[in-house]
């Protein structure tokens, strides 16, 4: 019920919620605490007063990570919100789940949605397989691309960086720091992708052989401990070892060869 607010009105919802034996004001008050605007700090704030058992503690926690990473890759506070109103495949999302809008745009609706689902691949294998998904309406953007002369069939998707990674995915180490990586070279605007599973560094290669990258940034732990970060270039073998503040400028200059 809770899911069909934007498509059919509060005051639809709330009677639905009356009909399933919920108090008349109490669902009016669940529809505000929902719905009102908030800053993603208040919202956070909000959660954490009213935790309600240590799953939902969780739940903010994973919250707040996600939030935090956000922010890591310098993305601006008004492009992005919490908004505790989304409630969908509550049969099969087991974290975050969001939604991306067009502002210019909001009579497109939603148009990449997903989220995050520990299991759902073992209906159709024998181990546990935990991802992230999002959908792209791809239909309904098509049209408004082409019309904006932003649609060319002809031009490359493949970034020319790639950042690769050295940590252990279910502590989080290290994260942080590959993601200021990306962040740093996104603002000077280089298109940059990171590397996110946890395998060797040869497999990591190997994929961007395979995707075409031109360049690789690659920080080993004893990197992070001398402050210092490896360009290499993918198609010659070379490569340099610089201190982390001259990254972008490394591969600006590489970028040029």
């Amino acid at each position: 019920a809770i899911d069909k607010i934007d498509k059919i009105g509060k005051e639809t919802v709330v009677r639905m919620l009356t009909e399933m034996g919920i108090d008349e004001e109490e669902g009016k008050g669940l529809i505000a605490l929902l719905t009102e605007n908030r800053s993603t700090d208040e919202t956070i704030a909000l959660l954490r007063k009213r935790s309600l058992n240590p799953l939902f503690a969780e739940g903010v926690d994973e919250l707040e990570k996600v939030i935090v990473g956000i922010r890591q890759f310098g993305v601006l506070e008004d492009s992005f919100c919490v908004d505790i109103s989304i409630a969908r495949g509550l049969d099969y999302y087991t974290g975050t789940v969001y939604e991306t809008r067009f502002d210019l745009h909001p009579d497109l609706g939603s148009i990449a949605s997903g989220g995050r689902y520990e299991d759902l691949a073992g209906t159709f294998i024998d181990r546990k397989l935990p991802g992230v998904g999002i959908a792209i309406g791809v239909t309904r953007l098509l049209l408004r691309l082409i019309k904006a002369k932003l649609f060319d069939a002809g031009t490359t998707t493949i970034a020319p960086v790639i950042v690769t990674t050295a940590m252990d995915i279910e502590s989080e180490r290290n994260a942080f720091v590959y993601l200021d990586q990306v962040r740093r070279l996104r603002a000077a605007d280089i298109a940059t992708e990171i590397y996110l599973m946890n395998r060797q560094l040869g497999k990591q290669m190997q994929f961007a052989d395979r995707r075409g990258f031109r360049i690789a940034v690659i920080t080993r732990e004893e990197n992070i401990e001398n402050n210092t970060v490896v360009v290499r270039n993918l198609k010659s073998g070379e490569q340099q070892e610089v201190s982390s503040d001259k990254l972008v400028e490394s591969v600006k200059e590489m970028l040029s060869q």
